[in-house]
Order: structure tokens, then C-alpha cells, then sequence
């Protein structure tokens, strides 16, 4: 998944996405991210592919094919204790 980040109050150097960035499926799972590819920027602006498992722990895929929405969920960036993102599927 793509994330962009662009603020002017915070330095985002200071904060690993991968460490705080969740998926949350409909039953309320949270599936931690797996890392960032071709992490760019600094400072005030950030992007990079954020990474997930494709399986939960149990083996279960993480996106269903019957899944409505998708949640991302960033944690503890700039005071912010939860900024939640969430998009209807199918994305068309």
C-alpha cells in the first residue's frame, strides 16, 4: 500500500511507520505491517510502499474476497493517538 505523509508540524523522520501501522479486518483483528519498501523523503515528507502479510497468524487470508472495507490504522504520529483510514470495497 502507498503512504504519503506531508506535514509541517512534525519531523516524520522520527516515527516508523511499519511499527505503527495496522490493518483492522471486520471482526476487529489487527495485523501489524511487515516493513516499508523504497522509503523516500525526509523531514516533513515521507512516502513508501507499507507492507503486510497476505495471512494472519492462524493462516487466514488478511483481505477476504467477501471483505467490505479495508482499515489502515497509524498510531501515535504527531500526538495523534489514532488516525484510522478506511475504504469501501470492491476499490474501483
Amino acid at each position: 500500500m502507498q503512504v504519503k505523509l506531508d506535514t509541517h508540524a512534525v519531523d516524520l523522520d522520527q516515527y516508523p511507520l511499519e511499527k505503527l501501522a495496522v490493518l483492522r479486518d471486520a471482526q476487529g483483528q489487527e495485523i501489524p505491517a511487515l516493513g516499508v519498501e523504497s522509503p523516500s523523503g525526509s523531514g516533513h515528507h515521507r512516502e513508501g510502499m507499507l507492507t503486510f502479510p497476505g495471512t494472519d497468524a492462524n493462516g487466514k487470508l488478511v483481505l477476504s474476497p467477501e471483505a467490505e472495507t479495508l482499515t489502515l490504522i497509524l498510531r501515535g504520529i504527531g500526538g495523534v493517538p489514532e488516525r484510522v483510514f478506511r475504504w469501501q470495497l470492491p476499490l474501483g
